[in-house]
């Protein structure tokens, strides 16, 4: 294949029973480039990999991926009593390569990803994060055109994020398309340059993400210290605080990160505001019809138990609402 031409999803669907998890997505997958799919928990992004991947049949559309060489990196890697080593270069074979090549390619990723000592245990024994680096391996014993990548960064440290991170730069670098399923906003911000939106089964463009302005700061006084982060708004009052407490600021650090865990929350709960009042509303209209119709003095009691309903049900939205920010 040549590593110019543009690779294509064209028009594909799929349902499960009634439930439709992708309608009509269409997608460009260009060389050289990393494409971000986002989305709550079960919207399809995994189906969609797996429909690229070739695991999956579609019920209509096409893939035009032009003999295009694909590796794919799940979020949960299998396990087996083959030791990594082992198991690395077994798909080495598979794929062609020279028994010396395929060690060459292990030994350095396993170095990169500080996985010197754990070659010759077996898989079953590993960890998430550590099985995650295998598969990462197996995926790059060849340099492929498609890199399909679910949710790459669970269970890694802050150190292999950092590694795995240069190494999709470095991928890029070489014209491979990188389509990944993510939440992490650390990949987002760094990596992606194109970001999508999967909801009820529709592949949306997001043009522009929130985002918020954090202030990291980091004080001592004596033999203390104590490191903060708050928003940007809030960070002068924050200072100021601790500066007449007899704290020395050391360190003052600005970052901008996407708030797609908030984001959805947010639209999450918007939505269930709407909607209880309103399931409310019919139940009241239910309790106090008769065949007369509806007995004023019912509705007057009605519409007053409506209130309190709506306004108790939006205080505890917003309450949930502030936990779930906390949490995140």
């Amino acid at each position: 294949m040549e590593k110019s031409d543009t690779m294509e999803i064209i028009h594909i669907s799929k349902s499960f029973g009634s439930n439709v998890v992708l309608q009509d997505v269409s997608l460009q997958l260009i060389p050289g480039k990393c494409i971000a799919i986002c989305g709550h928990n079960g919207c399809g992004k995994s189906t969609l990999l797996n429909a690229v991947a070739g695991f999956l049949r579609i019920d209509s559309g096409e893939l035009q991926l032009k003999n295009a060489v694909l590796q794919y990196i799940p979020d949960h890697f299998f396990t087996t009593r083959m030791n990594a080593r082992d198991f690395l270069m077994h798909m080495g074979a598979i794929q062609g390569m020279d028994a010396d090549a395929a060690l060459a390619v292990i030994r350095e990723y396993t170095h990169k990803f500080f996985m010197d000592d754990l070659l010759k245990t077996p898989m079953q024994y590993l960890s998430k994060g550590s099985l995650q680096k295998v598969a990462v391996i197996q995926a790059l014993l060849q340099t492929p055109d498609i890199l399909l990548m679910d949710e790459p960064l669970n269970g890694q440290d802050i150190a292999s994020q950092r590694v795995f991170i240069e190494l999709m730069e470095a991928l890029k670098k070489k014209d491979v398309c990188i389509l990944m399923a993510v939440h992490e906003q650390r990949l987002i911000k760094e990596v992606a340059d194109i970001v999508y939106e999967l909801q009820d089964g529709v592949l949306r463009p997001m043009a522009s993400l929130p985002v918020m302005e954090q202030v990291y700061m980091h004080f001592s006084r004596q033999q203390e210290e104590k490191k903060l982060v708050c928003a940007k708004e809030e960070s002068d009052a924050c200072i100021q605080q601790y500066l007449m407490q007899g704290w020395h600021l050391d360190e003052l650090r600005h970052e901008t990160i996407f708030e797609l865990n908030q984001y959805y929350i947010r639209r999450t709960l918007t939505s269930t505001r709407l909607v209880m009042p309103l399931v409310v509303t019919v139940v009241f209209c239910g309790i106090f019809y008769n065949e007369n119709g509806i007995n004023p003095y019912s509705s007057f009691a009605a519409t007053i138990m409506l209130s309190f309903a709506i306004m108790g049900w939006s205080v505890h939205s917003m309450q949930k609402q502030e936990a779930w920010r906390n949490r995140y």
